[in-house]
């Protein structure tokens, strides 16, 4: 009457499942905030610092006007002006030779250029350090107005500054690029906005590869097995179905979080 039917018992294999919540979230290694190296304002965004397009590390996603650009510049500049007349200089003393000019002179005139030369290798090493590796060649002369010219727009895409004027557009530009290959996945300012030296502008990640992150109960902990490099031990296997998925996926646990959620 209670609809119960009977069968013969049969011997088979029971295998035990642990049933989780899980979310899918970017592999920390391959996530790689962008952020600039001096404070300023987001002059342009470019076409690349856009939600979702695939970049290359190196490409420019924004290009900040900060002022600290443009005083390292004019520094650059202004060591190389000094740097230019003491050789000038010395080279002008050491043709007129010793007869006419002290050893004492000769020697207060290599100082004066070695002095000019390291504050310009300091001038030039402060750009370094903001992202603008300039490299200039020692054995070719170069005038302070073809420098001027050179760092004007250093490291801005050559299909901008096209339509850039020298003479109207400042000099305080510095690119932010991506730092790996990846996929914009976030943009965290806009065009003319301020923002901060170490504050992340974009974050790109590599979506090739992503993380399972489970969250087990403490007592089912017991029968959770990572994977075991050393011994070639295979992790726990995992079937995980993503909410409205047609099919499952399967994997393996490879690491076990030493926290426990007070939840």
């Amino acid at each position: 009457k209670m609809g119960l039917k009977f069968t013969i018992a049969w011997p088979e294999s029971i295998v035990e499942t642990v049933a989780v919540s899980g979310e899918i979230a970017h592999e920390q290694p391959r996530v790689a905030p962008v952020s600039a190296s001096v404070a300023g304002r987001v002059w342009h965004i470019s076409e690349k610092g856009v939600i979702g397009k695939k970049v290359k590390r190196g490409d420019v996603l924004a290009i900040l006007d900060a002022v600290e650009v443009g005083k390292a510049k004019a520094e650059l500049l202004q060591a190389h002006a000094q740097m230019d007349t003491r050789k000038t200089t010395l080279d002008g003393l050491k043709q007129l030779g010793g007869a006419v000019i002290s050893q004492a002179r000769l020697l207060e005139a290599e100082l004066a250029y070695r002095e000019a030369s390291i504050r310009f290798t300091g001038a030039q090493q402060a750009l370094i350090n903001m992202g603008l590796p300039i490299q200039l060649d020692s054995k070719k002369a170069m005038t302070t107005e073809e420098l001027s010219a050179a760092v004007h727009f250093f490291g801005v895409p050559s299909e901008i500054t096209a339509r850039l004027d020298a003479k109207t557009t400042t000099a305080n530009l510095i690119p932010v690029v991506a730092t790996r290959d990846g996929v914009v996945a976030s943009v965290k300012a806009s065009a003319g906005e301020m923002v901060d030296a170490g504050k992340p502008i974009f974050i790109v990640t590599d979506t090739s590869r992503m993380w399972l992150i489970l969250n087990a109960r403490s007592e089912d902990v017991q029968y959770l097995r990572i994977r075991d490099e050393a011994n070639g031990t295979p992790g726990q296997r995992v079937k995980f179905r993503p909410d409205g998925a047609i099919r499952d996926f399967f994997g393996e646990l490879v690491w076990k979080s030493t926290d426990v959620d007070e939840k």
